[in-house]
């Protein structure tokens, strides 16, 4: 039996990006929604309002999609809320059942359990750090009828996804990337509430002594990529696409 085309998840952050990006090839999108002055999916961006959706620009792009045939997906993958964005949250699910979405992508389960009863098909944030077999299966239990692997997944890990027939399973392809646990970088950062803007702590101004024991202000990014501890790097999966299809993977993320 011939095997489904493994489809091309693109990221989205207005209306007028989507006439190139199905001409480049995107089967599906996801994009994230600005709502009462919060950004409602991850990273947080210092221009909030121009890199997600409101729900009535939210809603002209579904109907132009669906003309397309192309998929939607909605991402409010913030594996943290603060107790006000969370109010707002609840308060519009109801409304965000009404939109012609073909998943939403959840990265904490209260959430998870919040979206359950609504019919919506759930996309488990790579903040999941799903890996094997049991971690898999609770967010199946939780509602999650796909699951993104982090960028960090090896060849091997990919396997997992054999076992699960019934469930899709996507992975990144190609982008920036990061050596360190995503979801434990992510989650203390979000916790230090002194810079509420940015949400990973290689974004962040930390204080350092020079070898003079002078005290110096550097992003911790620089200093990072100056030890090769940490740091961002490019990551490129097309050399795996034959154990892609192999795994039977969904959908590839940009």
């Amino acid at each position: 039996m011939k095997k489904p085309k493994i489809k091309i998840l693109s990221p989205i952050s207005h209306i007028g990006e989507a006439e190139d990006l199905i001409r480049a090839g995107a089967d599906e999108f996801y994009c994230g929604l600005f709502l009462n002055g919060h950004r409602f999916s991850s990273p947080r961006s210092p221009d909030n309002s121009k890199t997600s959706f409101t729900f009535e620009t939210l809603e002209q792009f579904l109907k132009m999609a669906k003309k397309r045939g192309k998929d939607v997906f909605l991402a409010l993958n913030n594996p943290i809320y603060k107790p006000d964005e969370w109010k707002v949250v609840k308060k519009n699910l109801r409304r965000l059942k009404k939109l012609d979405l073909d998943g939403v992508i959840v990265a904490n389960f209260d959430l998870l359990e919040e979206f359950k009863g609504l019919g919506l098909n759930l996309a488990a944030s790579s903040y999941f750090e799903a890996k094997n077999e049991e971690t898999v299966r609770v967010l199946e239990e939780f509602g999650a009828t796909r699951v993104i692997f982090d960028r960090q997944i090896t060849l091997s890990d990919l396997a997992v996804a054999r076992k699960f027939p019934e469930m899709e399973f996507e992975v990144f392809i190609i982008g920036g990337a990061c050596r360190s646990i995503i979801n434990y970088c992510h989650s203390m950062a979000e916790l230090n509430k002194k810079n509420p803007r940015f949400g990973h702590l290689c974004w962040d101004k930390v204080k350092v002594l020079d070898k003079n024991g002078g005290l110096q202000k550097k992003t911790a990014e620089t200093i990072a990529a100056r030890l090769t501890t940490k740091g961002h790097y490019s990551c490129c999966g097309i050399c795996a696409l034959p154990d892609f299809v192999r795994n039977n993977i969904a959908s590839l993320k940009i």
